[in-house]
């Protein structure tokens, strides 16, 4: 099932490219005709824009160095701009910069959406690692023991530990030390 829509995905990619590059054959051929290069390039740019939805940042380079050739192309063969006028090769370089700036700018939104993708990934994955306590806990009032769910009462330390990924350490507060010291020193004199 799997191979079947990698299989359709490509066959999906290749008609895009058939499409865009049809497109851009058909602009190529009316800016032919286009005095003085005017909108020439704008055509150019709605391909660059379709081609992102399914490109990849190469390929978005790629597709804009193609359509600024054949940009130049558009210049040097179409039969308006024989006389190269002031007027046409200003718009043909405000085109290239256009597509140029255009391309730039994709890559940086297809470069962030897919850190965004990614980061989305090693969240949903460190989600799954996570151990969560919630709810209310049944707590001895002497011994402080918890209650767990089959009814067993357990150290805090040891419940803590099994419902997380918490390690203890054990050691004395400066109370306790102070308490357990005074113990020990009372035992050897009495002792």
């Amino acid at each position: 099932m799997r191979n079947r829509g990698g299989v359709w995905f490509m066959r999906k990619r290749h008609y895009y490219l058939l499409v865009t590059v049809a497109i851009m054959a058909v602009m190529f051929f009316i800016n032919l005709a286009t005095p003085l290069g005017f909108v020439d390039w704008v055509g150019y740019l709605f391909c660059l824009l379709l081609a992102y939805q399914w490109l990849s940042r190469r390929g978005i380079g790629i597709m804009t160095i193609f359509c600024a050739l054949l940009v130049l192309l558009d210049f040097v063969f179409s039969p308006a701009s024989l006389l190269h006028t002031d007027i046409d090769t200003a718009n043909r370089l405000i085109g290239i910069s256009v597509l140029c700036l255009s391309a730039y700018l994709l890559i940086r939104r297809k470069s962030a959406e897919e850190d965004r993708e990614r980061l989305i990934v090693e969240l949903r994955q460190a989600l799954e690692n996570v151990k969560k306590l919630s709810g209310m806990l049944p707590i001895c009032a002497s011994c402080k023991k918890i209650r767990d769910d089959k009814g067993y009462w357990e150290d805090v330390a040891d419940y803590i530990t099994g419902h997380s990924e918490v390690l203890f350490s054990h050691g004395l507060c400066p109370d306790c030390a102070e308490k357990t010291y005074e113990e020990i020193d009372r035992l050897k004199r009495d002792g």
